[in-house]
């Protein structure tokens, strides 16, 4: 069956996504293809957890590779800067190889804000509060048999940043069928409160090797 292709007129926001005037649509059994080209062309109401989940089972999926935070060190020190031109092609190039990581999604939206593209600093932003919201479902992460589902640690430290929880110690743990997991101390920054939090690492591990 061929793919329709469909032209960058209609997807105002795939161009950050792939650089490209058009894109061919792809197979309906490709669910990390199909939620990134939603998500690029603005709709932001997929699912963000099977889309972080789907990258992660993909063959693009990397963990903290030297490109990534080569990438990521230039984003930031664009910002700093306030050279929001280049922050913004950093932040660019970032999400060509790392779509689904919310920091990389903040980074454009601050580089946006500054070359004064609000709409699409409001893109950025809803995304990443997309994908961070995902990580934990109800019911998750507050006990070994139901532990969130991470992709990398460094959404882990996004995750508890966005929800102001202050990470104290933490250690590695053995999960629900056997999963290797990793326990966060964390206090709450409102109420002083302390909890666990647990995040299933398996898939980040298994990148690694």
């Amino acid at each position: 069956m061929r793919s329709r292709i469909v032209n960058r007129r209609h997807l105002g926001f795939l161009p950050l996504l792939i650089g490209a005037w058009c894109v061919e649509l792809p197979a309906a059994d490709d669910p990390w293809l199909t939620l990134r080209v939603r998500l690029a062309a603005g709709d932001t109401g997929i699912d963000f957890r099977a889309l972080r989940l789907a990258f992660a089972a993909s063959g693009e999926y990397k963990v903290d590779t030297p490109a990534l935070r080569e990438w990521q060190r230039k984003v930031g020190e664009a910002l700093t800067a306030a050279d929001f031109a280049a922050a913004d092609e950093a932040a660019t190039a970032w999400l060509a190889l790392e779509y689904v990581n919310p920091f990389a999604h903040l980074g454009a939206a601050r580089a946006q804000e500054g070359l004064g593209k609000p709409a699409q600093a409001a893109f950025h932003r809803k995304v990443a509060e997309g994908l961070l919201d995902s990580i934990c479902q109800r019911g998750e992460g507050q006990t070994l048999d139901a532990p969130c589902a991470a992709i990398s640690v460094a959404e882990i430290h996004a995750y508890l940043a966005r929800r102001r929880l202050e990470p104290g110690a933490s250690h590695e743990a053995e999960c629900a069928a056997g999963a290797p997991c990793l326990v966060f101390e964390v206090r709450e920054q409102d109420t002083g409160n302390l909890l666990d939090l647990h995040f299933d690492i398996s898939r980040p591990l298994a990148a690694r090797r």
